[in-house]
């Protein structure tokens, strides 16, 4: 009989084994032996000493790369023999000794009780080719027999070389302008425990390497340039074996590189037009050189040819829309070109220590309408060697200006009016502008009147790019304005761009007189006058210049010369209180900012000459109406709202409310009321101020006069007696009615009438009847005539006679 037992975990296990039986013909079972099983399970213990293995080489120039070993140690201290397999990968290894080159990545063991092994591991940090810092990381892994439990050992290898890190690897210098230079750094860094000494060098390689021209052809008077790729033929000094692994201190004399035109252009050099540039520039003569040039082998040679001539015209004429080219000189015969003479690298060698960082300064000499690419090459002696691609062209600085005269028409002269300049790169070269204003960059809404603001005020345009400017620009008085501010692009000449238009205001025009008078006026008036001389001159009676394009029309509304003379007395009054609040708001401004909203706010307080609105006199009970026409008289719509809070308990009420954008030249008619009556007015002179409020302008406000009066007549006599009158005859009296008030006064003489007698009620029907019917007695007294009218301060004379009737 065989007894297995397992456990998942380690520990103590106690059993009790019972064996019976049944024997014979018993019905029962019999024991037949008892057994105590004990056992005990154990976790595999394996030592490994040690826990982690590294590996650490540095490779020096001149030294050459070896297997590294450490010795690893296996020790069971379980109490139980260990049954187990080693695995690794590469390029670590398994090996009896030190220096075994018999290296194995699997291995079994078996180890009894208290024993131990010692295995080598190695390490070859040749596992690649390159020479790149590189670090392996693995681990030794131990894997147990019938057990699941896993051991393991970090292995961790590190082979370090002279390494740069740099801080981009393509340089584009982009498009600079013809016979200038354009410098771009990069940083180069240490990342390496060990010293490196680099040297620079550029690459010649017909895929990696080009030089281009352009070609340029007049057609019609007119330059067209067209971009042609120059044949490119390269003559090495003499043929070698392929390699590129050369040492950084070996120099190769660089191919002269011959550029090959299909159609030769010839041309004389123009020495007005020639710039001076530096080593390497493209008007100097090449310096010695430099820059190694590393040649590629197997390049196919040839025999040196003559190099190209190109003619580059003229650039073509300023167009009327302000396009800019700059100037710039004839293509010459262009020479043999070698990359030295395009692109240059300082430092071109040198150390540096570990951690350590340096600046690397690259220069484009850019030759009239070259593009160039090239790779630039350091090589790290004992290190690899980086490559850094390089790339520019030159060429001519254009733009254009879609206008130089904005014309902003008609604009609220408080308001900030806006305009839009679009500035257009045509050229490949970016371009620089700043717009040359005097004042310092103010938000739009605390903008000084008569000074133009531009945003932005600098900038940076890419090739082929635009850039809209916004202009904002504040007139400041109701007049026609004129303002210019300068623009600078890049190093071309300053372009003036120049403001006009109109200043305005919301305005309002009553048909009611107004009051100016001469003594306070006296100056505004002569002013007024003369500019009307000066517009009936000009034959522009009607209309005042227009620069907006709204023309004025006259069917609805044809000024008069008074209402002329008020609207131009209006605008002088209005521009003189603004030029005297914008004094004001200056000297604010140098204190404390945004005094340009205030200087609007108090604008809006301006209260202009009042208009006169006369009921005269007005009998008390009486209701007096007057229709009033407000017209607009601006060219901009206005809106406008009576203040009636002023014309409470006043006796005077009006139905204007509030009229929202009233055309130009259109009417608004509103009736005022006057009801003394109503508002239980006392006798005498009431003369109430009516506001009129003007959304965006001056406030119109119209005096209300009316005098409340009662009629009332003077009588010659008071008593009249006529004696004694014989029967039959009739005796006549005059009577003087005067009326000393301002109004006129009605009358009219009413009897006071006999009291009726009542008639008893029981009396019949038809007696009622035939009283009713008996005609009345005559009056005694007659007054001719019995009613009239007495005019202002007149009399009427009245006739009254008696007559007697028999009885």
């Amino acid at each position: 009989m065989v007894l297995e037992g397992s456990s998942g975990t380690p520990r103590v296990v106690q059993e009790r084994l019972v064996c019976q039986a049944i024997v014979g013909q018993q019905s029962g079972k019999d024991r037949i032996m008892t057994v105590d099983v004990r056992c005990q399970f154990v976790s595999p213990v394996l030592d490994l000493s040690p826990k982690e293995l590294s590996f650490y080489v540095e490779k020096a120039p001149g030294s050459s790369l070896v297997p590294l070993f450490q010795p690893l140690v296996l020790r069971n201290v379980s109490s139980l023999p260990l049954s187990m397999d080693l695995g690794l990968v590469q390029p670590f290894g398994l090996c009896e000794r030190q220096g075994d080159d018999a290296i194995v990545t699997s291995k079994s063991l078996v180890l009894p009780v208290g024993a131990k092994a010692e295995l080598w591991v190695r390490f070859d940090p040749r596992f690649r080719r390159d020479s790149v810092t590189r670090v392996a990381e693995e681990v030794l892994e131990v894997r147990y027999r019938d057990h699941p439990q896993r051991d393991a050992v970090g292995l961790r290898g590190e082979v370090h070389f002279p390494n740069l890190r740099f801080s981009s690897e393509r340089l584009d210098f982009g498009c600079v302008l013809n016979h200038t230079e354009s410098q771009r750094q990069l940083t180069m860094t240490n990342c390496s425990p060990l010293p490196v000494t680099y040297r620079w060098a550029f690459l010649v390689d017909q895929d990696r390497y080009t030089i281009r021209f352009p070609r340029e052809t007049a057609q019609e008077g007119r330059g067209q340039r067209t971009e042609g790729k120059a044949n490119v033929r390269w003559d090495p000094p003499e043929k070698k074996e392929a390699d590129f692994n050369l040492d950084s201190s070996r120099e190769v004399e660089a191919p002269t590189l011959h550029l090959e035109d299909e159609m030769e252009e010839g041309g004389e050099k123009n020495p007005e037009n020639e710039i001076g540039g530096g080593r390497g520039s493209p008007m100097d003569t090449p310096p010695p050189r430099s820059s190694p040039v590393l040649t590629k082998e197997g390049m196919s040679g040839g025999d040196p040819q003559d190099p190209a001539h190109r003619t580059s015209p003229g650039p073509p004429p300023q167009s009327a829309e302000g396009n800019r080219e700059a100037q710039s000189p004839s293509a010459e015969d262009q020479p043999g070109v070698g990359v030295e003479q395009v692109f240059d690298i300082l430092p071109i060698h040198g150390v540096l220590l570990p951690g350590e960082s340096q600046q690397v300064s690259f220069t484009f000499y850019g030759h009239a309408h070259i593009s160039g690419q090239a790779l630039a090459l350091c090589q790290v002696e004992g290190g690899p060697t980086y490559e850094i691609a390089l790339q520019g062209e030159s060429s001519l600085a254009s733009y254009s200006l879609d206008t130089t005269e904005i014309d902003l028409g008609l604009q609220l002269f408080d308001r900030v009016a806006e305009a839009e300049v679009t500035l257009r790169n045509t050229g490949k070269v970016g371009l620089e502008f700043s717009a040359l204003l005097g004042e310092p960059d103010l938000p739009p809404e605390d903008l000084l009147p008569g000074v133009p603001l531009v945003v932005p005020r600098t900038g940076h345009i890419q090739a082929n790019a635009e850039q809209k400017l916004t202009v904002y620009y504040l007139p400041g008085v109701p007049e026609v304005f004129h303002a210019t501010f300068d623009l600078q692009v890049s190093f071309f000449e300053v372009e003036t761009v120049a403001l006009r238009g109109e200043g305005i205001f919301p305005r309002v025009c009553l048909d009611l007189p107004r009051d100016l008078e001469e003594e306070r006026y006296s100056s505004v008036l002569k002013e007024a006058r003369e500019a009307l001389e000066r517009e009936r001159q000009r034959e522009e009676m009607l209309s005042r210049p227009q620069t907006g394009g709204v023309t004025l029309s006259v069917d609805d509304y044809v000024p008069t010369y008074d209402a002329l003379l008020q609207m131009e007395v209006e605008r002088l009054l209005v521009k003189e209180n603004a030029v005297l609040l914008l004094e004001e708001a200056e000297e604010e401004s140098r204190d404390t900012p945004g005094s340009g909203s205030r200087w609007r706010k108090r604008l809006s307080r301006f209260v202009l000459p009042e208009y006169a609105l006369d009921f005269g006199c007005v009998i008390h009970g009486d209701v007096a109406t007057h229709i009033v026409k407000a017209t607009n008289t601006g060219p901009a719509s206005v809106s406008f709202r009576a203040d009636r809070r002023l014309l409470a308990s006043s006796g005077f009420s009006t139905e204007l409310d509030r009229v929202k954008n009233l055309p130009y030249c259109e009417t608004e008619t509103f009736e005022v009321k006057f009801d003394p009556r109503g508002a239980n007015l006392d006798l005498g002179r009431w003369t109430p101020i009516m506001p009129i409020q003007v959304v965006g302008g001056p406030w119109v406000q119209v005096r209300l006069r009316a005098v409340v009066t009662a009629p009332s007549l003077t009588v010659s006599r008071e008593t009249l007696h006529f004696g004694t009158i014989q029967c039959g005859q009739c005796q006549v009296i005059t009577v003087q009615l005067s009326n000393r008030e301002p109004v006129p006064c009605e009358w009219s003489v009413a009897e006071e009438e006999a009291p009726k007698k009542k008639m008893d009620r029981h009396v019949p029907l038809h007696l009622r009847r035939k009283a009713r019917q008996e005609p009345r007695p005559p009056a005694a007294f007659e007054m001719l005539p019995s009613a009239g009218c007495c005019c202002l301060a007149t009399g009427s004379t009245c006739r009254s006679n008696s007559a007697l009737r028999k009885g």
